[in-house]
C-alpha cells in the first residue's frame, strides 16, 4: 500500500478514527494535565538531596465514596506527589468503626493512583488508627511504627512511626494525630507532654508532631501569639496567624511541632498549600463531590496540608 503525500486527498481519516483519535488524545491530556500543572509551584520539593518536604493532610475521610471520584483522587495524589512524606488523617472513616482491612484496602487503592503518576513502587505507606504515613522509598526508609497505647487520653491514639533518610544522618521519630474537637483541650495538653516521653522511650530527641490539632475556633484557645499555646517546649512550624481550613474564616486546626532538639534541622520554610493557588477554575469545575460540594475545592478536603522542610545533613543528635 502506498502511503499518500502530504496534502493529498488521500490522507482524509474516517471520521469515526478521528473522533477515536480525538477522544484518546483528550483522555491522556487529562492524566497527565494534573501532574503537569502541579508541578511548576514554585513550592515544589525538587530532587535535593539536603533537604525533605514533609506535610500533614486531613483527607476528609477517605473512603470508597471519594476513592469512586476519579478527577478528585487523581487530583489528591497529585497532590500528596509533592511532598516526600505525609500524615494523613481521616482515612477510611471520621469515626471508630472503619475496620482495618478495610482502610488498607482503601490504602492499597489510593496507593495505586499516587505510584501511577509519582513513578512505579515511589511511595509505601504505614497505617493506624485511621491514620496513614505515606513516605518516597527512594528518600526515607521507616525503622518502625505503632498505635500509641493511651486510649484514655486520646479518642484516636496518634500513630507513631520513626524514620531515618537514606542519604544523611537525619533521624526522627514521628506522631500524627487528630484530636476529637470536643476534647481538644486535654488532648493538646496530653500531647504536649509526649514530646519528652517519646524522646525517652526511642532514645531519640528530634520528635515531630503533626496533624489536626483542632487548634483553634471554639475548640481551642490558641494564644496570643504565633507560637501555639500549652506547647512551650516546642518549635511552633504553623503559626497562630496561619488559616489551613478551606471553610470561610480563619482558623489554624492543622500544625506541625517540633521539639528543640530539631532545630538545627529546620530550614524554617513551611507553607500551606491552597488548592485554588494551584489548579486553574476549569480544573476545579472536574472534581467530583457531594452535591454541595461539586467543582469546587471543597470536594477534595475541608482542609489545607501544612508542610515544612527539614535539612537531612544537620542532625547533632
Amino acid at each position: 500500500m502506498s502511503i499518500p503525500k502530504a496534502g493529498s486527498a488521500k490522507t482524509s481519516m474516517p471520521k469515526k478514527f478521528l473522533f477515536s483519535l480525538l477522544l484518546v488524545i483528550v483522555l491522556i491530556s487529562a492524566g497527565i494535565f494534573v501532574y503537569r500543572y502541579i508541578t511548576s509551584d514554585e513550592n515544589s520539593q525538587q530532587s535535593n538531596p539536603e533537604t525533605i518536604r514533609i506535610a500533614s493532610f486531613n483527607l476528609q475521610i477517605l473512603g470508597d465514596t471519594k476513592l469512586g471520584r476519579p478527577t478528585t483522587v487523581q487530583t489528591l495524589a497529585a497532590i500528596i506527589n509533592q511532598f516526600d512524606l505525609v500524615a494523613l488523617q481521616e482515612v477510611g472513616s471520621s469515626n471508630s468503626t472503619t475496620s482495618s482491612e478495610n482502610s488498607r484496602r482503601i490504602l492499597d487503592h489510593f496507593l495505586l493512583e499516587l505510584n501511577a503518576q509519582a513513578g512505579q513502587n515511589s511511595y509505601s505507606y504505614l497505617y493506624g488508627n485511621q491514620y496513614a504515613i505515606l513516605y518516597r522509598n527512594k528518600i526515607l526508609t521507616p525503622n518502625f511504627s505503632q498505635v500509641h497505647p493511651d486510649s484514655e487520653n486520646f479518642a484516636y491514639p496518634p500513630l507513631l512511626a520513626g524514620f531515618r533518610v537514606l542519604s544523611g544522618n537525619f533521624d526522627f521519630v514521628l506522631a500524627t494525630i487528630h484530636t476529637r474537637p470536643a476534647n481538644a483541650v486535654e488532648e493538646l495538653a496530653s500531647l504536649a507532654g509526649l514530646v519528652e516521653t517519646l524522646a525517652a522511650a526511642f532514645n531519640e530527641p528530634d520528635i515531630i508532631m503533626l496533624g489536626d490539632f483542632n487548634a483553634d475556633g471554639s475548640y481551642y484557645n490558641e494564644g496570643s501569639s504565633e507560637a501555639l499555646a500549652g506547647f512551650h517546649q516546642t518549635i511552633t512550624v504553623i503559626p497562630n496567624s496561619a488559616d489551613t481550613s478551606v471553610a470561610p474564616g480563619d482558623n489554624s486546626y492543622d500544625r506541625i511541632q517540633l521539639s528543640p532538639a530539631m532545630q538545627s534541622d529546620w530550614t524554617g520554610r513551611w507553607g500551606i498549600f491552597r488548592f485554588e493557588e494551584h489548579f486553574d477554575a476549569s480544573h476545579i469545575l472536574q472534581l467530583e463531590g457531594a452535591e454541595t460540594t461539586a467543582g469546587t475545592i471543597a470536594a477534595l478536603s475541608d482542609h489545607y496540608p501544612v508542610w515544612t522542610v527539614l535539612y537531612t545533613n544537620r542532625d547533632q543528635d
